[in-house]
């Protein structure tokens, strides 16, 4: 029998192939700026997803589907005697089953708030709502300007989510690291427009939850720590020889971060893109330059967290290329100025557009090798 913990999302899908009595069904609007076509009526457990069909106008963005939820959980909030928050995301079912898709896709996909409440012993047709109006997201994106990251497609159909119906086949603990992932990488990709480089430092937030649990499970703590801090061993071994391992379970999470994020990406690195600009405006594929990239990434991450020096201005803004459909993937120049500072090519790896590629690539073959 699967373990009942992880996210709510997760759970209730349990309890659904256990075939439950629902509780109630909830109804939410998923708001993108993308044109989804196709419904999920079935497959996707107590989750349904029906197309809106929406005109765009003058709006960045509209209520394309429809998220129905059976619930087959009567939440009971119980409070503890210890602070517990293994599974926190900052959000809640609707804003999961949103996040996967997002990922799963590569589109901005959020829920807003409950519209429509379907209980058991009430109007069979449910109950209106709006109550929750103000979760409704909002996106800000300049529609006149070249966007910073650009989809592939101008549409894309919501049954192409294939690793969605396989999301109750992970453990608890995947679960619930996925779904952090997700969401960092849903935040990541509905604020690039906006605010970049804070969109930055949510995409490499959703490796380092993935890289974590990845490397738990690849290598024991003693061994991670003998690989990052042989001295560290040396030095306790003589008092102890138990001392080294206690030490390795307290402190391994915290060192090595930067091998944790390159190493992840490397192993799990997708492929090239498809379409890609001229030879001269593209970044090395090969495992040792873009262990260099990521490197560089990675510092820009901790000088943006610690120094409060944000992720440079030139890696925030809409490259350009030969078509509105392909960016060039790195700034080309020797150097380049704005906003008082000068950055050199070599702390200017990639932009933004190429880095969200990277970082959805790697996070889809980690969820696929999950499922094996």
């Amino acid at each position: 029998m699967k373990n009942e913990s992880g996210p709510i999302s997760y759970k209730n899908w349990i309890a659904s192939n256990r075939d439950k009595e629902v509780f109630e069904t909830l109804e939410y609007p998923l708001y993108s700026d993308i044109r989804i076509t196709g419904e999920i009526t079935k497959g996707c457990g107590p989750y349904q997803l029906f197309n809106t069909i929406p005109i765009y106008r003058t709006q960045p963005i509209a209520p394309n589907l429809i998220l129905r939820i059976d619930n087959y959980l009567n939440y009971q909030h119980k409070i503890g005697k210890k602070t517990d928050t293994s599974t926190y995301h900052g959000s809640w079912i609707a804003d999961e089953i949103a996040a996967l898709f997002s990922l799963n896709l590569g589109i901005r996909l959020k829920a807003g708030g409950i519209t429509r409440v379907f209980a058991p012993d009430k109007d069979p047709k449910g109950e209106p709502r709006m109550h929750d109006m103000h979760l409704d997201p909002v996106l800000t994106k300049n529609l006149e300007r070249r966007q910073i990251i650009l989809y592939a497609d101008h549409s894309i159909c919501i049954q192409d989510a294939k690793l969605v119906e396989r999301y109750p086949d992970l453990s608890s603990t995947q679960a619930i690291t996925l779904i952090k992932s997700a969401r960092l990488y849903q935040d990541a990709l509905w604020i690039s427009e906006s605010q970049p480089a804070f969109s930055w430092l949510f995409f490499v937030s959703a490796i380092e939850i993935a890289a974590n649990h990845w490397q738990k499970n690849n290598a024991p703590s003693l061994e991670r720590l003998k690989a990052e801090k042989p001295e560290l061993i040396e030095l306790l071994e003589p008092f102890d020889p138990e001392l080294p391992q206690k030490v390795a379970n307290l402190i391994i999470d915290s060192i090595g971060s930067t091998k944790k994020f390159t190493d992840f990406i490397i192993h799990f690195l997708p492929d090239p893109p498809s379409q890609r600009p001229q030879n001269r405006d593209q970044i090395f594929w090969d495992e040792d330059n873009m262990t260099k990239y990521l490197k560089v990434i990675y510092r820009l991450r901790s000088e943006a967290l610690h120094q409060g020096t944000p992720f440079p201005a030139p890696l925030c803004m809409a490259p350009y290329g030969p078509s509105n459909e392909v960016y060039i993937e790195k700034p080309t120049d020797t150097a380049m100025s704005t906003l008082g500072s000068t950055w050199t090519a070599k702390d200017l790896p990639m932009y933004l557009h190429i880095f969200e590629y990277i970082v959805r690539g790697s996070l889809l073959k980690w969820w696929r090798s999950n499922l094996k």
